[in-house]
């Protein structure tokens, strides 16, 4: 994944998303959804390495759906 600079304005965002592969842009809303996703009773939470192989397995089947 390449990421591209911010430029000295300050409305720029931190990361361009034109640099940014499709799927990588897929893979970190699912892991943002999946990090504030309400926990569930009697179901624990994925470690931070299961949740980010996770949200890149939703992102392939995201890439595959289009």
């Amino acid at each position: 994944m390449t990421l591209t600079p911010p430029s000295s304005s300050r409305n720029s965002p931190l990361v361009s998303t034109e640099s940014i592969e499709l799927r990588d842009w897929f893979a970190g809303h699912v892991l943002a959804a999946m990090i504030i996703a309400p926990k569930q009773p009697g179901v624990s939470r994925l470690e931070m390495e299961d949740m980010a192989k996770m949200s890149y397995q939703y992102a392939e089947a995201m890439l595959k759906a289009r």
